[in-house]
C-alpha cells in the first residue's frame, strides 16, 4: 500500500502532521507513507522517521514560471512531480486545505486513488467529498465558530485514533549541548505581528518575571529574521539571567532545547507546536486574531491567555501568569488545555458559546440551542423564504428543464450569502448549504437538480427549531436525508 500525505502549510502545520503520520503507520504498518511539502519548510519534516520519502516543491519557482509561460504555465510543476506520479499512490490525504492544493492532489491520482481532502472532480471542478473536508470548508477558519483543534480534524478525515506515543519526542534526537540551568523557553517572535507581543512589552515581561527570583533562567529563541527583536529586550535587561539563542539554532536543535525547559512561552508559532512533540508545558499568549482552540498547545499542564490586542496586554499580567504556571498556582483567568475532543473548555463567555452549539447541532446532531436574539430569528424566516423559494425552482427543473432557471437560482445563492450580514449566526447555515452543494459531483441534469433538492429539503428541515411556525409536512420529512 502506498500513501501521500499533502502538507504545503507552514511549519506549525507539518507538526501538527507528525502524529497523524505516526498513527498512519500504526494503522498500516507495512505501508510506504511519504508526504510533500513546500521546499522552504522541509526541515520540519527531519526526524519524522514514519516517512519513506520526503518531497519537497519550490513554489517560488513554479508560480515563476507559471507567469513567464501563460501558453503552458505547469510544465515545469508537471515535470517536478513526474516521480510522484510515477508510484501511483492507493491513498492520498490532502492536509492542507487550500484550493490550490486541490489541483495538486487531483494530478497525483490516478482512477481507483482514494483521495482524502480537497480535490478536484474530472471536470476540474473543485471537489470536497468527504465529510470532514466539507465541514472545514464551511466551518474552519478566523469569522468561524469550530473549536475542533487542527490535529483532531486532520485525524478524522484520515480516520485514525490518536493515542500517546503518537506524540513521542522525535527519533534519533539527543540531548547534547544541552542547557544546564532550570529554564524556561520564550519566542519573541510570530508568523505575524498581531500573533505576540511587541519588544517594548516584552522586554518588560522578562524584567519583570527575572525580579520574582524563582530561580529559572530565560531562554530566548527565534528565527534569524526575529534577532531584530533582542536589541530592545537587552536594552531594558542585563545578560545575566538571559540565555538569547535567537537566529543561532536549528529546528533540529531546538528540540532538546524544548523538552528540558520546565515551560515554553509564546505566541502561535512553530515552537508551540513542536513543544507537542517534547511534552513540554506551554504558555500560549493568544489574541482575537487566532483560533487558540484550533492551534494551541496540546500538553498537559499548558494554559493560554487571551488577549484582544498585543497593544492592550499588561506586562505585569503576562509575567504574573508566567509565574503563577511555574508555581503551579494558575491565574483564574487562564484557560487550561484538557484531554478531549474539543480540547478547550471556556469556562466563561469569551466566544460564542452560542454558535458552537448550533454547530454541533447541525452536524453531531446535538440538541439546538436555545436564544433570544431577534435579529437571529428574522434572517432565519427571510433564509427559510428564500430555501423555499429555491425549493419551488428545482421542482420547477425537473418538469420544464434548468435552462430559464440558471441564473434564478445563482442569484438566489448570492442572496443567501448576503443573509449573513444579517446575522452571522445565520452564515452557520448558509455555509453548511454551499458545502454540501459543492460536493455535488457533474452528473447529468436531473441528478444534479436531485441532489440540489435533497440539499434544501435537509436544511428547510435543520431551519424549522428556529422557525415560529411548524411549517413542516410529511413530504419534508420523506425528503430529508
Amino acid at each position: 500500500m502506498k500513501i501521500l500525505i499533502i502538507q504545503l502549510a507552514r511549519l506549525g502545520d507539518i507538526y501538527m502532521s507528525w502524529p497523524i503520520v505516526r498513527a498512519l503507520k500504526r494503522k498500516f504498518p507495512s505501508a510506504e507513507i511519504d508526504i510533500i511539502v513546500r521546499e522552504k519548510f522541509h526541515e520540519a519534516t527531519q526526524g519524522l522517521a514514519e516517512v519513506d520519502q520526503c518531497f519537497s516543491l519550490n513554489s517560488k519557482d513554479i508560480i515563476s514560471f507559471a507567469l513567464n509561460n501563460i501558453e503552458n504555465p505547469t510544465d515545469f510543476l508537471e515535470r517536478e512531480l513526474v516521480s510522484l506520479k510515477n508510484k501511483n499512490y492507493d491513498t492520498i490525504y490532502n492536509l492542507t486545505f487550500s484550493p490550490l492544493s486541490s489541483y495538486l492532489a487531483y494530478y497525483l491520482s490516478e482512477s481507483d486513488t482514494q483521495v482524502f481532502g480537497y480535490n478536484r472532480f474530472s471536470d476540474s471542478s473543485f471537489s470536497i467529498q468527504d465529510s470532514i473536508s466539507a465541514y472545514f470548508y464551511s466551518q474552519v477558519g478566523i469569522d468561524k465558530y469550530n473549536r475542533f483543534h487542527l490535529i483532531d480534524v486532520f485525524a478524522s478525515l484520515c480516520d485514525v485514533d490518536l493515542i500517546a506515543s503518537d506524540f513521542n519526542y522525535p527519533h534519533d534526537f539527543s540531548l547534547t549541548g544541552s542547557i544546564e540551568d532550570n529554564y524556561i523557553t520564550l519566542q519573541l517572535g510570530a508568523s505575524s505581528e498581531d500573533k505576540t507581543l511587541s519588544p517594548f512589552i516584552w522586554s518588560r515581561v522578562i524584567k519583570k518575571l527575572l525580579s520574582f527570583d524563582l530561580g529559572y533562567k530565560v531562554v530566548l529563541l527565534g528565527s534569524k529574521a526575529e534577532e531584530k527583536y533582542t536589541e530592545e529586550i537587552f536594552a531594558f535587561n542585563s545578560h545575566k539571567d538571559i540565555i538569547n539563542l535567537v537566529g543561532k539554532t536549528s529546528l533540529k536543535e531546538v528540540f532538546p532545547i524544548l523538552k528540558n525547559a520546565t515551560l515554553h512561552v509564546g505566541g502561535d508559532s512553530v515552537f508551540l507546536h513542536m513543544c507537542n512533540l517534547t511534552q513540554t508545558p506551554c504558555l500560549n499568549l493568544s489574541f482575537e486574531s487566532v483560533k487558540f482552540w484550533e492551534t494551541g498547545p496540546r500538553v498537559k499542564g499548558s494554559y493560554v491567555l487571551l488577549n484582544i490586542l498585543p497593544a492592550n496586554v499588561e506586562s505585569t499580567e503576562v509575567a504574573q501568569a508566567i509565574k503563577s504556571v511555574l508555581v503551579q498556582r494558575p491565574l483564574p483567568q487562564l484557560i487550561s488545555y484538557i484531554q478531549g475532543i474539543p480540547c478547550y473548555s471556556l469556562r466563561f463567555n469569551l466566544v460564542n458559546d452560542f454558535e458552537w452549539s448550533l454547530v454541533k447541532a447541525i452536524y453531531l446532531g446535538e440538541a439546538f440551542p436555545m436564544t433570544e436574539d431577534l435579529v437571529f430569528f428574522r434572517a432565519i424566516e427571510r433564509l427559510n423564504d428564500i430555501n423555499n423559494h429555491i425549493i419551488e425552482i428545482l421542482l420547477a427543473c425537473q418538469s420544464e428543464g434548468t435552462d430559464k432557471f440558471v441564473k434564478i437560482l445563482e442569484a438566489q445563492d448570492i442572496v443567501m450569502r448576503g443573509i449573513a450580514r444579517i446575522s452571522s449566526k445565520a452564515s452557520i447555515y448558509i455555509d453548511w448549504c454551499l458545502a454540501e452543494k459543492i460536493k455535488v459531483p457533474p452528473l447529468t441534469e436531473n441528478k444534479i437538480v436531485e441532489s440540489y433538492l435533497k440539499v434544501h429539503n435537509e436544511l428547510k428541515l435543520l431551519l424549522r427549531p428556529y422557525l415560529l411556525e411548524d411549517t413542516n409536512t410529511q413530504e419534508e420529512e420523506k425528503n430529508h436525508g
